[in-house]
């Protein structure tokens, strides 16, 4: 692995390379534990973030290819070994809007992958993009208190992750083999007090 980072002011800059190679993995194959050969996996990272008083921007974007023996991973043949979850993108934005209250906004996507070659035939895994936001309450007199409600999911977005089992139903005798969505909107509030 190898990485740098750069900051200049406001500006916050990250970037990282990896390769790693796992000789004879071991992974199940037809109920099975066994050495099924050697696991490679190579991708990047790029994270860049920007810094005001009141507000900070962000984002990123990441990616792998893990392949065995030169094929790449697929949930369905090595579901214990790893998946290719293809490129990943982010961006955030926090600002405060006074000393007492914070928020923030940030959306995840993935690319889709497509015609990916799995033991049972050809799959698509379509891409996705999920927004969350948040909004937290710390009252200045009692600094070590703070009240967060998050939203995830806030458009309800119905998806499968990249490294989920995709739907295979379009393929004979695999009819009803999908794996399972990801949780739809999700609304959460948390009181923290640290002492």
């Amino acid at each position: 692995e190898i990485g740098a980072e750069y900051i200049a002011g406001a500006w916050h800059l990250n970037a990282n390379l990896f390769d790693t190679l796992i000789e004879d993995a071991i992974g199940e194959f037809k109920r099975v534990y066994q050495n099924l050969g050697d696991v490679q996996n190579r991708g990047y990272d790029l994270k860049f973030s920007y810094h005001l008083t009141t507000v900070r921007l962000g984002g990123s974007v990441a990616t792998a290819n893990p392949k065995i023996n030169n094929k790449p991973l697929n949930p369905y043949d090595h579901a214990g070994l790893g998946a290719n979850t293809g490129r990943q993108w982010s961006l955030f934005a926090h600002w405060s809007l006074s000393d007492a209250w914070q928020s923030g906004v940030s959306v995840r996507a993935a690319e889709g992958q497509h015609d990916v070659l799995t033991s049972a035939g050809l799959i698509q895994q379509p891409g996705y993009g999920v927004w969350d936001a948040y909004v937290q309450y710390s009252p200045v007199a009692l600094d070590n208190l703070r009240l967060t409600l998050t939203v995830k999911n806030l458009f309800d977005q119905q998806y499968r992750d990249q490294a989920t089992l995709a739907d295979f139903n379009h393929i004979p005798d695999y009819q009803g083999l999908v794996g399972l969505p990801e949780p739809g909107r999700d609304l959460r509030a948390e009181l923290r007090w640290q002492f």
